[in-house]
């Protein structure tokens, strides 16, 4: 918990100040959180997430593609081993979907502007899903 927490310190201090040294350190803390969070626990989809973020920020900077493979790895991982019920579950999706469309927005590449709008429409099924339900127990209510 301490190791993720301070990565997203130095994140939230990269994303203020602007200083490379702030996002390597942001980095390191938080694939050191990954690398030592067990498999199967409930907190490693977050630090995964984390990391993506974490990555797509340094891409912003440096324009290097290997930054936003990472991300898009991360990620992936994320994802995949979020159940889909999970309340921000959704939110992975969209994170998934957008980093895909800075790879396309960078590379042209067509593969991944389809990745992004596959994501995005099955986030935004999910969540159309979840409101729908929830205007649904309201009618019930009122």
């Amino acid at each position: 918990v301490r190791l993720n927490n301070l990565g997203m310190a130095y994140k939230c201090r990269f994303g203020r100040l602007g200083e490379l040294p702030d996002i390597e350190k942001a980095l390191w803390a938080q694939q050191e959180a990954v690398r030592i969070t067990p498999e199967g626990s409930e907190d490693l989809p977050k630090r995964l997430s984390n990391l993506g973020g974490s990555f797509v920020d340094r891409f912003e900077r440096s324009g290097e593609l290997s930054d936003i493979a990472e991300a898009i790895s991360a990620l992936q991982k994320a994802v995949q081993l979020t159940p889909e019920y999970i309340p921000y579950f959704p939110d992975l999706l969209t994170s998934l979907g957008g980093t895909y469309f800075r790879r396309f927005d960078r590379t042209g590449e067509l593969l991944d502007i389809t990745e992004a709008i596959e994501v995005q429409r099955r986030a935004v099924n999910l969540t159309y899903r979840k409101y729908a339900s929830m205007l649904n127990n309201l009618g019930i209510s009122l």
